[in-house]
């Protein structure tokens, strides 16, 4: 107990001193920081949970590409869960005015089981509603109007065959987050497809079972389908939510918690670098304990308590301030959330403060525990400093603290290694070149003068503190560097990669016989396509030497030309025959090798319940971001055109052209056109929303990297102390005294911003290959921006902070030292 009353009180002697204002000013932005995020996704996840039926319409909700075994809607049924079956697939709606690409809903029985859909009926009245179209009519929601120019009673055309439109879909559950929910919905009766003659043998359609019932039952149910069905089938209910939307928001949830870790990164310097000034300073004071009679462990127990008290009423505040920063972070992803998000749970509120009393125990703790060791003969001979623990054990408590917030964070192991590894490498390459540089650069001091030449000395004679700051300033300015490259390109990549002809229109379900009639009209329109190919959805049996498994349909084709935007990485791509008489087929090089496959290997096919073979005679690479038809699978002769089949191709059409659009439809009535312009849009939009938000966490990344150089020429304040005053009371003048600060400070900087360019180029090199596969190249703005920004906020914030040491008369500054 009384040993809780001195930390008590050597603790409001601390605060009251202002020794630990940095500590904590450091310690509540990463916290801040975190929490914020933290606050952020559970709000998301909470969301997931609670609305998951309001989302899918249904308490369990299966897809597949095919419709489910009867036994499987029968099992359903005698246990007491409402069922319903709906058919989903793209078709082109027309009216006299305008046309469209929608996506459509076929309703069997009532629509949705679970919450209700949104209709505005012709006397502009609003109703929630569970059933389904008359035969005949069609509900369309507002997009499809604006765009089609019609109102509720005009008819629309959907493939061959006209309907009446009867409502105006205002909300409607469960459209999800594919590609097929970024176009407008039209809800039809399922009795009424047929006559459209859209639908296709090998045409792209989902069939979904929706279920409702008990919770119990339905947990019962989803067990017992769970262990039915294979990797073609997406079972959606409970916590899972819209598995899309999910996945698109859990995206950008680890992005922005990579950007936060920049921030904890950084603020673990500086409470490093504060703690070890701060142990330096107390060990009088722990020698004086010992002499007393206190043990080591007392005395560590002493500071231990200490540094408690301070993380937990810091870490409180942070989590305080976090809650309040998500609600900015909220507003500017708006679009992209859930209506109604619910309020995060007390325990988020308790991630933040073990968060930040982590961060401090794995920043602050190695430098405290040599207070704990500090010799009581200190008392006579201050030279004396405590053993020095060994630095392995030290420091690994250190990076196992940051692994783990890191890991808890992101969820993602290999990001944290790549960041580890990285970070390490990075602060050996830093350590190792600002030692050699320093060395190299007494040769150098010959042809300096006056306080130039002090100032590069002061960096030369104490090398030791010179490469700490210099190893501290670099990892702050990588961290913003890397945090800004990531924002850069991670955002922005996939614009860069757009060629201005690229593709923005697919056309699918073209019928065979309609393929030669389809060239010909490209043809006299002078719309070049990426040519038209055939798509056979089938099954892949693979040989026993074969280490993965495909377990779903896929989309495979035949060519006897390899299109352009392929490149053959290995093999013979040849129309002919291989020597056993099989068929030859090239596969894409990932799918190759996450298959286990090699050249030679012969693969079976199912289409449909027709089987036939093929020998991988050579392997291609694709690039799958073309907007270009592209296949894991292609026969390189016409052995499969017999196979049922429908065509696709991509063309690129501007915006003055896309009229001629409208003669396309009318010659095609069946076929589903795609314009990728209004996809593309939205994904812009959202981008643009992630990048606000990224910005919105980097302002905490800025504030952490302040604190890292705030800390940093505070721990060597001392001794610029001690030096101003023997120097001035020698002669010196303050100008004198400020250009060598200008100079010790600059050389920092730009030995700072050096290393932190390369630093940066290697940790995005392990995060672009391994953790976002993208392709990595060099960037030269870095090699600029780091060095000159180094230079000008090293120099202008050490020079604002070291005033005191230039303006101070001697002899006070000779009564503070003693």
């Amino acid at each position: 107990m009384p040993s809780i009353k001195l930390a008590w009180k050597l603790l409001r002697r601390d605060w009251a001193g202002g020794e630990l204002k940095i500590l904590i000013l450091a310690l509540l932005v990463a916290v801040t920081g975190v929490s914020s995020i933290n606050f952020f996704s559970e709000r998301i996840r909470i969301a997931m949970v609670e609305e998951s039926s309001t989302f899918i319409g249904a308490d369990l909700q299966l897809t597949g590409s095919r419709a489910a075994p009867e036994e499987w809607v029968n099992r359903a049924e005698q246990a007491g869960l409402t069922v319903a079956k709906s058919v989903l697939f793209a078709s082109v709606v027309a009216s006299d005015e305008d046309f469209q690409l929608a996506s459509v809903r076929s309703v069997e029985t009532v629509f949705p089981i679970k919450g209700s859909l949104k209709l505005l009926a012709a006397n502009d009245t609003e109703s929630q509603i569970n059933y389904k179209p008359e035969r005949g009519e069609v509900w369309a929601d507002e997009r499809l109007f604006k765009k089609l120019k019609v109102k509720i009673g005009d008819t629309v055309e959907v493939g061959v065959y006209e309907f009446r439109v009867s409502g105006v879909i205002e909300s409607e559950p469960g459209r999800g987050g594919s590609l097929l929910s970024f176009i407008p919905r039209l809800v039809m009766n399922d009795a009424d497809v047929p006559l459209t003659e859209v639908i296709q043998p090998g045409s792209r359609i989902s069939w979904q079972y929706q279920f409702a019932g008990e919770r119990d039952t339905i947990n019962d149910y989803s067990n017992w389908l769970g262990e039915q069905v294979n990797s073609t089938w997406s079972v959606v209910g409970g916590s899972e939510g819209v598995p899309n939307l999910e996945r698109t928001l859990n995206r950008a949830q680890s992005f922005l918690s990579l950007a936060s870790l920049g921030s904890l990164l950084l603020a673990g310097i500086a409470i490093a670098m504060v703690a070890n000034r701060y142990a330096e300073h107390h060990f009088d004071h722990a020698a004086l304990l010992r002499c007393f009679g206190a043990s080591q462990a007392l005395v560590l127990k002493i500071y231990a308590a200490n540094l408690f008290a301070l993380g937990l009423l810091t870490s409180i505040a942070g989590g305080v301030t976090g809650y309040l920063v998500h609600l900015g972070l909220v507003g500017l992803m708006q679009s992209m959330l859930p209506a109604n998000l619910p309020q995060p749970g007390i325990e988020s509120f308790f991630i933040a403060i073990v968060t930040g009393l982590i961060a401090l125990t794995g920043f602050a703790l190695p430098a405290l525990i040599r207070l704990g060791a500090v010799p009581p003969l200190r008392v006579l001979r201050r030279e004396l400093s405590p053993v020095t623990l060994n630095s392995y054990a030290t420091y690994g408590l250190t990076v196992i603290s940051i692994g783990l917030i890191m890991w808890w964070q992101t969820s993602d192991i290999q990001m944290v290694a790549i960041l580890l590894v990285g970070g390490g490498i990075a602060g050996f390459l830093l350590t190792f070149i600002a030692r050699l540089f320093l060395k190299m650069g007494l040769f150098f001091q010959t042809y300096m003068t006056g306080s130039v030449r002090f100032g590069f000395s002061q960096l030369a004679r104490h090398d030791k503190a010179s490469t700490i700051q210099i190893l501290a300033f670099g990892l702050a300015l990588l961290v913003m560097m890397l945090i800004l490259l990531l924002r850069n390109d991670l955002l922005d990549t996939w614009r860069s990669k757009l060629a201005d002809d690229t593709p923005n229109h697919f056309i699918v379900n073209i019928e065979a016989s309609d393929t030669a009639a389809m060239e010909t009209f490209f043809d006299q329109k002078n719309i070049k396509t990426s040519g038209l190919f055939p798509m056979i959805r089938s099954r892949i049996n693979l040989p026993q030497t074969a280490t993965g498994k495909v377990g779903r349909e896929v989309n495979i084709t035949w060519s006897e030309n390899m299109p352009k935007h392929n490149k053959l990485e290995q093999g013979v791509w040849s129309p002919q025959s291989t020597e056993t008489g099989l068929p030859a087929i090239s596969l894409e090089q990932s799918f190759l090798e996450r298959l286990g496959l090699n050249l030679g290997d012969v693969l079976e096919f199912d289409t449909g319940g027709r089987t036939y073979k093929g020998e991988i005679t050579s392997i291609r690479s694709v690039k799958w971001d073309s907007f270009k038809p592209n296949f894991v699978v292609m026969f390189t002769s016409d052995a499969i055109k017999d196979m049922p089949a429908n065509w696709m191709t991509s063309f690129y059409l501007a915006g003055e052209d896309k009229k001629q659009l409208s003669g396309l439809i009318e010659l095609f009535p069946a076929v589903s056109l795609f314009e990728l312009d209004a996809i593309m849009q939205q994904v812009q939009r959202i981008i643009e929303q992630l990048s606000l938000a990224v910005e919105y966490i980097l302002l905490f990344v800025i504030l952490a990297g302040i604190m890292v150089l705030l800390a940093t020429i505070q721990s060597t304040m001392d001794e610029r102390m001690f030096e101003s005053t023997v120097l001035r009371t020698l002669g010196a003048s303050k100008s004198y005294l400020r250009n060598s600060l200008m100079t010790e400070f600059s050389l920092l900087g730009l030995l700072a911003g050096l290393m932190a360019s390369a630093g940066t180029e290697l940790v995005a090199f392990g995060l672009y290959e391994y953790a976002f596969d993208l392709p990595f190249s060099l960037h030269g703005w870095l090699w600029v921006a780091g060095p000159l920004s180094g230079i000008i906020i090293i120099s202008v914030a050490g020079n604002m902070a070291a005033r005191s040491v230039i303006s101070r008369p001697p002899m006070s500054s000779f009564r503070e030292i003693q």
